[in-house]
């Protein structure tokens, strides 16, 4: 009884540091509360709020935050101050305990210590709560916790939105202007690019702020992404290539895709090039999967441990990092322009190709002109019935579905599986009962345009695949039967077809001019949900959606 009535602590971790460092907070929230279930409610206040999205170890305590200035002392027991952030933290319940948290405190984990101690970075924050809180963190995972929603894993990436169906690594060919001694060459990421040419697509990510030169043959997306959907764009990638930063604790901690673009198998981690020179310690920063490439003991200058130099040239921002004291002491001209380390000279283009290329050669991952074998298609079709049954199940919610023209026996037996009634319509126009018999062959444009057909009960939902080929009164015959044989509030899911793409638009419109007129009202947000599903299990993705009002 004692245990049921124990009262939770209430905590706000404040951080307002780099994407990275608040990703590597993620992690020892989670394992505060695996180690301590039930006991605790936690809230954040970060720089980067889109980290914590879906995070189930959130819980919002009501506060509000506001400048400290010069009050030295709490004002009410509803006050928190953090002198170090200037802020002071305003809170609802008097017992909410509010904490600066970090990893460079005395500690065995502080980043102080991490060229001697045997600790990574996922270990300061951990540690750093254990302190504060007074309880054990130990930590369960070697990555940060990050959440996407069944929504967002089935939208297409961004770059199935420009079109293009290939695998893709990420590249990030830059970095913060606070830490240019983590850069390499950008002619030696060039020369990565052209080596696999045709094998992988790279897409350039980055801050629009920071140094990222663009390259060629990339799909250029610096700029383009907010947190969330460098997110979502780490979930639908093969691999990625980057220096010691945000893009390489995400590439540990985003989950992989069970399967690529072309259906082959993904290994359970996401495989990552980091470009690592001698700046910080390899134990402090590598992840077991990843190729770290590090050249600590190899030079003067980081003989037992990272250099933690922060720049290889001064950028005359007036920061602290432009004092000598924090410059590089074998920089490297690459450019009329560009520094760089000695100790990122040292990786070489071909270094880092052989370490991309054993990926491959390893055979966790497959280049894009490889072919796919029939066994691998046949397994890809079921995993994508599977998540199109999914959706249309858990989106629309049918108690009876019919299926005009679908040749995937997968998709019919994943939806009937979830306890819907299937329906399906053979080439004699007759329905059928899907537990009897699948249909498995598309009907032909005579079919329906030569009688009536109707089902032992009106559906909730219909979808016609690619059967829209009608023209004319076929056109009009088949519209008008298909709303015959919908109940009221029910749903149409229908693919116009795309055989003549230059006129794949006014065919859309044809028929939603048609069905409008038939009595069904187009649904704009769900055909393209239903579109981002279909494009991520290779359909031609032109579905249209409508109800029946």
């Amino acid at each position: 009884m004692a245990e049921i009535l124990k009262k939770k602590r209430k905590a706000v971790f404040v951080n307002l540091l780099s994407p990275g460092d608040i990703l590597m907070l993620t992690a020892a929230v989670r394992d505060l509360h695996r180690a301590h279930p039930g006991e605790f409610l936690t809230d954040v206040y970060t720089s980067v709020g889109e980290l914590w999205q879906h995070n189930p170890y959130i819980t919002k305590l009501p506060f509000r935050v506001e400048r400290l200035g010069d009050q030295k002392e709490a004002a009410s027991p509803y006050e928190r101050l953090l002198p170090a952030r200037d802020l002071k933290i305003i809170v609802e319940d008097p017992d909410v305990e509010v904490y600066d948290v970090g990893y460079d405190g005395q500690y065995q984990a502080s980043i102080h210590r991490s060229n001697q101690n045997a600790y990574h970075f996922i270990h300061g924050y951990a540690q750093d709560l254990e302190q504060k809180l007074g309880v054990r963190v130990p930590v369960t995972e070697f990555k940060g916790d990050v959440y996407l929603s069944d929504q967002e894993r089935c939208w297409m990436s961004q770059v199935q939105e420009l079109g293009l169906d290939d695998n893709f690594w990420l590249v990030f060919a830059g970095g913060k202007y606070d830490y240019t001694a983590k850069w390499w060459s950008p002619t030696y990421y060039q020369n990565v690019v052209d080596h696999f040419k045709g094998r992988i697509l790279f897409v350039q990510c980055g801050d629009s702020q920071h140094f990222h030169p663009s390259l060629n043959g990339v799909v250029n997306l610096v700029g383009n992404t907010s947190t969330r959907q460098l997110i979502r764009l780490m979930y639908h990638s093969s691999g990625v290539l980057c220096p010691v930063t945000f893009a390489m604790h995400l590439a540990a901690a985003v989950p992989m895709r069970p399967y690529d673009l072309h259906g082959n198998k993904l290994p359970a981690t996401r495989p990552c090039v980091v470009l690592a020179g001698g700046r910080e310690a390899m134990h402090w920063e590598a992840y077991p999967n990843h190729q770290f490439m590090h050249t600590v003991g190899a030079l003067p200058c980081c003989p037992r441990g990272g250099c933690w130099k922060s720049r290889c040239q001064p950028v005359g921002d007036n920061d602290p990092k432009d004092d000598p004291a924090h410059l590089c002491v074998n920089p490297v001209k690459v450019s009329e322009t560009l520094q760089i380390g000695k100790c990122q000279t040292m990786i070489t283009p071909h270094m880092v190709c052989n370490h991309i290329s054993m990926f491959y050669s390893g055979g966790l991952l497959a280049y894009n002109n490889s072919s796919q074998t029939p066994e691998m298609s046949a397994e890809v079709e079921k995993r994508d019935s599977l998540v199109l049954a999914k959706y249309l199940v858990e989106r629309f919610r049918p108690r009876s579905m019919l299926d005009i023209g679908c040749r995937r026996q997968e998709l019919l037996k994943s939806v009937l599986h979830s306890g819907v009634d299937v329906y399906g319509v053979q080439g004699e126009t007759r329905i059928i009962i899907s537990h009897e018999e699948f249909p498995t062959e598309r009907i032909s444009i005579a079919d329906l345009s030569k009688q009536y057909w109707k089902a032992p009960a009106k559906f909730d939902l219909i979808c016609a695949a690619s059967t829209a080929d009608y023209v004319g009164r076929s056109a009009q015959h088949f519209a008008d039967t298909v709303v015959s044989n919908l109940k009221k509030g029910g749903v149409l899911v229908i693919a116009p077809s795309s055989s003549d793409a230059d006129g794949a638009g006014a065919r859309e419109e044809e028929w939603i001019a048609r069905l409008t007129e038939a009595g069904l009202k187009p649904l704009a947000e769900e055909t393209d949900r239903v579109r981002r599903v279909t494009h991520k299990v290779g359909y031609e993705g032109r579905e249209l959606v409508f109800v029946k009002d």
